[in-house]
């Protein structure tokens, strides 16, 4: 495809054009709040509590320790360890550098962590590991192994985040100097544990206009507890641990255990009374699943908003956490780490768990999303209903990969469509959508289409019509094509007794399709370590 190609496309798009956005960095504000009420709790976790006066004093130490290793604005620094306090303090240390903050996971691969210092040309790595305390020394044999080995005959140096007690906090000012909206603030690596690692590079603005969005649609406040409780490799782990610090709020750091377990990530979330809290559906599901076997009122009375993300969130389940929590506003949030975060947003009513799709809603302030047809050696705009490509423009699109994609498909382009966008960047995000009535509405990945003897399927819409069955509680679809076999691999959790065969009718029936299909009864669905689906695992049973 020539990005030349998308200059006819403009047309049909959703655009939400916002002002400057601000604060013009959390590591500043979080300073301005620690002098006007430095007792004000920031996070609560099971270590205790952190003021911010105590966060802007751990802050400043490891500023004063990166300063004396050498750290200076524009260098990347890799952090690793397990969810903590120290993945925000290592962030705003290094925003206040104008450093950039690459999280990485120690038990990756050390081929991939290796791949990973090497695209970055990371100088340093932060680690904290469960059990490490706060002033003990550091001793090289306690890194991970695997960050060992990757950092072996490379110019890495690794730190313990503990290291910087001892040191006198650096002087103020914190914003360095040449300090621009360009500066790259952080890198999210996408892809799994094999292959090639792609690493996402999100600019300050792109990062600041996330946070001041969510801060205004969630109505953030000095009372609200959010939960920091994603994987901190994950996008959505930025603003979870950020954007409550730009109002005086608190975070509430939920241990990687808690996480993985229904019944102990609520009764995290009830013990320090989180007001907000973002989980993929999958998890989402079993929470609602765990309440419902147990058969208690509304767990958590004091959350206002769920918030759904990473997986489509199907209208069933949709209606059953609006039952769950009454208390509660449910929102459809749809993003992808290479656009700061979210891009649309939609807040669940009643009337959309009717329907058999729910819409990701309205782009967030400063995006513009566009929906465009492939013709030829061109793209034109959808018309509205019409199924297209999605394409995201504005503000929230970032600096590309750290690394030249080479072979692959590009995916950023220059953007003709909109002369006044801030970026000047199109992201093509791969997945299909459509427009109706001014939402929008995901449809799947486009490269989730495979032909099953010479019928093109779409994955994602097998997988929306089987989850409309009454008796399953989860499924997921793979495709078995080879020179011998040509048919679909269902897989599927369910709460009675249903025959392969009435499933098989199910689905042929309201595709209009007779799919050849081969069906596999599971006990439980396996995730990965951030909740989704994982459909490797399936692929390989």
């Amino acid at each position: 495809m020539s990005p030349h190609a998308l200059a006819e496309a403009a047309g049909l798009a959703l655009a939400q054009r916002d002002g400057v956005p601000g604060p013009a960095s959390v590591c500043d504000t979080v300073n301005d709040l620690a002098g006007h009420d430095p007792d004000r709790v920031a996070f609560a976790g099971s270590g205790g509590r952190t003021t911010y006066g105590q966060l802007r004093d751990k802050v400043a130490r490891l500023r004063s320790l990166l300063l004396e290793r050498g750290c200076a604005p524009g260098d990347r620094v890799a952090v690793s360890g397990p969810r903590s306090l120290d993945h925000p303090v290592a962030f705003l240390a290094l925003e206040s550098l104008g450093a950039t903050y690459v999280p990485v996971d120690h038990r990756w691969p050390a081929e991939r962590l290796s791949q990973i210092f090497a695209q970055t040309r990371c100088a340093y790595v932060l680690t904290h590991e469960a059990g490490q305390e706060e002033g003990s020394e550091a001793e090289p044999q306690a890194f991970a192994p695997a960050l060992l080995k990757a950092a072996a005959g490379t110019r890495v140096e690794l730190l313990w985040t503990a290291e910087a007690a001892g040191h006198e906090p650096a002087p103020l000012p914190w914003t360095p100097p040449r300090w621009t909206d360009h500066q790259a603030r952080y890198v999210i690596y996408t892809s799994g544990s094999s292959g090639t690692p792609k690493g996402a590079v999100v600019e300050h603005r792109g990062l600041i206009n996330h946070l001041r969005h969510m801060g205004e649609a969630l109505a953030l406040a000095s009372g609200d507890v959010v939960a920091f409780s994603a994987p901190p490799t994950y996008v959505v782990s930025i603003w979870q641990m950020l954007a409550a610090l730009t109002v005086g709020a608190t975070v509430a750091v939920i241990d990687d255990f808690d996480t993985t377990h229904p019944r102990l990530l609520l009764r995290a979330l009830g013990e320090h009374r989180v007001t907000v809290v973002q989980l993929v559906p999958t998890m989402i599901d079993l929470v609602v699943d765990d309440l419902r076997r147990r058969g208690h009122g509304d767990p958590l009375p004091e959350l206002r908003w769920m918030i759904a993300t990473g997986e489509e969130l199907r209208p069933r389940l949709a209606a059953r956490v609006l039952d769950a929590f009454a208390n509660a506003r449910l929102m459809n949030a749809y993003g992808m780490s290479e656009c700061s975060d979210d891009v649309a947003q939609h807040v669940v009513r009643r009337e959309d768990t009717r329907g058999s799709r729910l819409p990701v809603g309205r782009p967030i302030a400063n995006t513009t999303l566009h929906v465009l047809v492939e013709q030829g050696e061109s793209w034109r705009p959808a018309r509205p209903g019409e199924t297209g490509e999605l394409f995201v423009g504005g503000l929230p699109v970032g600096g590309g990969y750290v690394e030249a994609q080479d072979g692959r498909p590009p995916v950023f382009f220059y953007d003709e469509i909109d002369p006044g966008s801030p970026t000047l960047r199109l992201y093509r995000t791969g997945d299909l959508a459509r427009v109706e009535d001014g939402l929008a509405y995901c449809l799947g990945r486009a490269d989730r289409q495979v032909k099953v003897r010479g019928m093109r399927i779409e994955l994602d819409e097998v997988e929306a019509v089987l989850r409309q069955h009454p008796a399953l509680v989860h499924c997921a679809v793979t495709a078995e094509v080879g020179q011998k076999t040509q048919c679909l691999r269902i897989h599927y959790v369910a709460a009675e007794e249903v025959s392969a065969k009435s499933l098989q009718k199910f689905i042929d029936s309201r595709l209009a399709l007779v799919l050849p299909a081969h069906w596999m009864r599971l006990r439980e669905m396996p995730v990965m370590r951030n909740g989704k689906i994982d459909y490797r695992a399936l692929a390989a049973q």
